[in-house]
């Protein structure tokens, strides 16, 4: 590819994106890929990574481990129950 593009365009810019566009080809075409009719997707695991950053962001820090472990699932999952048992 960065070949037929280096000797029809010659413009470098071309170049580099079908050198790119070859080195990638398999992350890229992987990306199309379907299981069970779906793409796959990182989005959902971004998202609570994004979740989990905001409510600590929003705390100004935890200094109680187990409050801040709850916190998360419940804000995660707020049909479940959680419980928080203490250490004494």
């Amino acid at each position: 590819m960065t070949g037929i593009i280096k000797e029809i365009s010659g413009i470098p810019d071309f170049v580099i994106l079908a050198h790119t566009l070859e080195s990638w080809k398999e992350e890229i075409v992987s990306s199309f890929s379907l299981i069970s009719g779906q793409r796959i997707s990182n989005g959902p695991i971004e998202g609570r990574n994004s979740l989990i950053k905001k409510v600590l962001r929003l705390a100004n820090g935890y200094s109680n481990f187990p409050r801040f472990r709850n916190r998360i699932i419940y804000s995660l999952n707020k049909m479940s129950s959680h419980s928080f048992k203490r250490p004494f």
